[in-house]
Parts: C-alpha cells; sequence; structure tokens
C-alpha cells in the first residue's frame, strides 16, 4: 500500500468517491488545466478508458475546478482527488494510487 507523507496529506483539498471497484484494471489520471476546465479531449480519453474496462482515479491540480466541471466526468471515475499544485505527476499519480485497494 502507497502511503502519503504529511505534506502531500495537507495537499489534498477535495475528494469525492463515486463508484466501488468494478474492473481489475486502474488507470490513474493526472490532470491540470489553467482555466480549471475538463476539456472535451479529457472526457473523451476517459470514456475511452471506461469502455476498455479500466476503473479511473481522477487527480486534479487544477485547484479552483468548480463541482460543475468535475459533474461533466463522474459517470466514468471511481473518484476524484483535487490537489494543491506542487511536486511533479509522480505525486498526482501517487495521491491517487495512496487510495485505492485490490489492484495488483
Amino acid at each position: 500500500m502507497i502511503k502519503l507523507n504529511i505534506q502531500e496529506n495537507k495537499n489534498i483539498k477535495k475528494i469525492n468517491f463515486f463508484h466501488q471497484k468494478k474492473y481489475k484494471r486502474l488507470a490513474i489520471f493526472s490532470h491540470f488545466d489553467n482555466n480549471n476546465m475538463v476539456d472535451k479531449y479529457v472526457i473523451y480519453m476517459l470514456e475511452q478508458l471506461h469502455k476498455l474496462k479500466f476503473d479511473i482515479v481522477f487527480v486534479t491540480t487544477s485547484e479552483q475546478i468548480s463541482e460543475h466541471e468535475l459533474s461533466k466526468i463522474e459517470i466514468y471515475i471511481l473518484m476524484y482527488i483535487v490537489k494543491k499544485n506542487s511536486g511533479y505527476d509522480f505525486v498526482s499519480w501517487k495521491t491517487g494510487l495512496s487510495f485505492v485497494k485490490d489492484y495488483k
């Protein structure tokens, strides 16, 4: 199991779970948008991953993203995590992995 350090935990702003584990495969989707939007190409990518039977954890560093924007993708994802935009993309993936279990 992956654990976050104290600072990484402090950087998490919001978490919302939508679904339970459904598939054997997991995708951690690291996202950032200067305008705090979920663009159509992102929705398309998530839709395609979902069709390929991936459970998806969406981790965004767009700190001011609205619930409305995130609602555009909730049918495709297990959960979303909004975190402070610090560290490299690897920290977003680590954050996503720290919230999932039962994947090999």
